[in-house]
């Protein structure tokens, strides 16, 4: 599924790279006060009394789905899916140690329900993959094995695939966590960025297309040696990035 989306980008970015459509990204804006606690967890039905483990595969479900609203550039599909984590009454006990971790997720949920715009939603989203990650170094994590990316082409489509494994295997990185999965995705997401050779076919490069290509690779340089606590940071504004070449190229990733 998610190889189908990244492949629909680079389809679509040789379909629209002819035209030049190059309005200013939204800047952050003030950031929205939060909302009280609210009933969510009746409302997506969850059981009144998971299990650990089952709590936890919904937080990794949730968070799945709202990197994948962000990388599309959906705001609202970002902010519905953090509403679970922002508002869930947990009823299970949790251990005395976990209370800590679970208050910095939540306030990281928080932010995400109430960002503004995909940059806030970007910094949101980072603080709560490392508000995981310090859970799990705490506490213990899932073991993370990372596999080969990609191979490398001229296409676009295959740049935009080893895109989609650099940010799969970069929030495995931060959140589990992981030094390997995090470099190698670094590393992939450092390759040259897309230039006209790349995109054959296209008649014209939108110089905001160049430019959010180059600092989605400066990231990439960026993340290969950045410190752990900072990792979030630099994963964040990639989403963030990611989105708003989306919406420039008027891609529709399903």
């Amino acid at each position: 599924m998610r190889a189908a989306r990244y492949a629909a980008v680079g389809a679509t970015l040789l379909a629209t790279l002819a035209c030049d459509k190059t309005p200013e990204p939204k800047a952050p804006t003030s950031s929205v006060p939060p909302r009280s606690e609210s009933t969510a967890a009746a409302a997506a039905g969850e059981s009144a009394s998971p299990s650990l483990p089952d709590l936890m595969k919904r937080h990794f479900t949730k968070s799945t789905e709202m990197e994948a609203a962000l990388i599309r550039g959906k705001l609202d599909e970002f902010k519905e899916a953090s509403v679970w984590l922002a508002e869930h009454q947990i009823s299970v006990q949790l251990p005395v140690s976990w209370e800590q971790h679970v208050d910095g997720m939540t306030e990281a949920a928080r932010a995400s329900r109430d960002a503004a715009d995909v940059n806030q939603a970007g910094f949101a989203f980072g603080s709560l993959g490392r508000a995981c990650a310090t859970c799990h170094e705490q506490l213990g994590g899932p073991k993370i094995t990372v596999g080969r990316p990609p191979a490398e082409g001229s296409g676009a489509q295959l740049h935009m695939l080893r895109h989609q494994w650099a940010a799969e295997r970069m929030w495995e990185g931060l959140m589990a966590p992981s030094d390997e999965a995090w470099i190698k995705g670094s590393e992939v997401l450092s390759d040259a960025p897309l230039g006209e050779r790349a995109l054959a076919g296209a008649r014209s490069v939108p110089p905001k297309i160049v430019i959010l290509a180059k600092q989605v690779h400066g990231l990439g340089n960026t993340g290969r040696t950045v410190k752990a606590e900072d990792r979030g940071k630099i994963y964040g504004q990639f989403l963030a990035t990611c989105a708003v070449c989306h919406d420039e190229l008027g891609v529709t990733m399903k």
